[in-house]
Formats: structure tokens, sequence, C-alpha cells
């Protein structure tokens, strides 16, 4: 017993260093990008090879069709899944159909012991013959709102991991956090070019009046920089 005591210590060390890993990839890897397209394939590659995962990839919502549409694939380099990737490059999915429409539907991450034997998995076919059984999906959220979908899948049946969803629940609200500030980004990007290329004459003061701010278009008629 005591034996069997300290395996289940040392089990449970690994596997949260590697989630403390993973967290820290994803972290930096976040920091160092301009665009979630940018992190994509890299936070799906740390998270596979942090935790031991086979294939992973990120769903985005099409507003206008009301689908999930895959925008990026990572597996690990052994994995024969040429035809699980086209299936899943090319497949759409409705809320509530198959692992991302499940998640997308709850909000919720979700877990599949073995999709070969899940009757929500069309891709159970495709998964069968690249040999995946095990897998989960997370949302990616802004406030309430599910923007996109992450799932994995590995080689193994895999008993449902209460942590590891707890985890990756806060990697998607990250993420989420990190999609909506580069946005606003953008917006002020935009504004900024829109004030400097306007043909009106636009001066910012502060609440004393002095002049903090003039567009080009006012230094050529005020003289004020």
């Amino acid at each position: 017993i005591g034996g069997m005591a300290i395996i289940r210590d040392v089990t449970e060390r690994v596997q949260n260093e590697r989630r403390l890993n993973a967290e820290h990839a994803i972290t930096r890897i976040l920091a160092e990008s301009a665009t979630l397209n940018d992190a994509s394939q890299k936070i799906l590659q740390s998270i596979c090879e942090c935790l031991e995962w086979d294939f992973g990839g990120i769903w985005i919502i099409d507003r206008k069709a009301d689908v999930l549409r895959c925008e990026e694939i990572w597996h690990i380099p052994s994995l024969e899944a040429k035809e699980f990737t086209t299936v899943t490059r090319l497949i759409t999915f409705s809320p509530g159909v198959g692992l991302p429409g499940r998640v997308w539907a709850s909000a919720k991450p979700a877990w599949i012991v073995d999709v070969i034997h899940d009757a929500n998995f069309p891709r159970a076919p495709v998964a069968a013959n690249a040999g995946l059984h095990a897998a989960f999906g997370f949302p990616i959220l802004i406030g309430n709102d599910v923007v996109g979908i992450i799932e994995f899948f590995s080689y193994e049946i895999r008993e449902p991991d209460e942590p590891l969803l707890n985890m990756m629940s806060a990697v998607g609200i990250q993420i989420g956090q990190f999609i909506k500030r580069k946005e606003a980004e953008s917006q002020i990007v935009k504004l900024s070019k829109a004030v400097e290329q306007s043909p009106n004459t636009i001066i910012i003061t502060d609440n004393k009046g002095n002049i903090e701010y003039v567009n080009p278009k006012g230094v050529r008629l005020t003289g004020y920089t």
C-alpha cells in the first residue's frame, strides 16, 4: 500500500509540473504574439508536448454561417493522421454536433473517453483509422460568449481528468482575454489612423485647455505641433 501511495504521489507531482509548464508556455506565447493566428499552432504544440496529447485543433465560429470551422492543427510527427487531418479541416460543426459543437452549445469543457464509441462524434471512422481514442475540448470565452473551441486527442483511452479540464477552462478564458485585448488595440490603431488622415483639424487638450495633440491637418493650418 505504501508503494502504491508513493507512485501515486510521484505521478501527481509530475502531472502538476507538466500542467504548470503548459500554463507558462501559453502565457509566454500569447505575450509574444500579435494575433491568435500567430499563436495558434504554438499553443497546440505546447499543450500536446507538455501534457502528452497527440493531436490538437482550434475551431473558430463563423458567425454568418453559424458553424465552427477548423483554423489550425498540430500533431506529433509520428502520428499517421492525414485522413483525419483532411476531414477535420473540411468538416464544419453546428451547435451540439460533435465534440466542438457540444462544447460550443454548453460553453463548458467536454471529455470523451473513446471517440470511436461515442454516439455524437461524426469523425469516428477516420479517428479509428488514425488510432485516436480519448479526446477533450474546451471553449475560448470572451465574457460569456464562446468564440472558439480547442480540442485534443490521444492514442490512449483516458478517463476524465477534472484538474486538467479546470486548467483548460482557465486557458480558454486567458485566450479570450488575449483576443479581446488585440481587437481593442486594433480599433485604437484604426481610430489613430483616421484621426491622422482626417481632412479636418483635430485638436486635443487637457482639462485646463493645454494642447496635447494636433493632427497633421491642424498643424498645417495652425502651426501648432
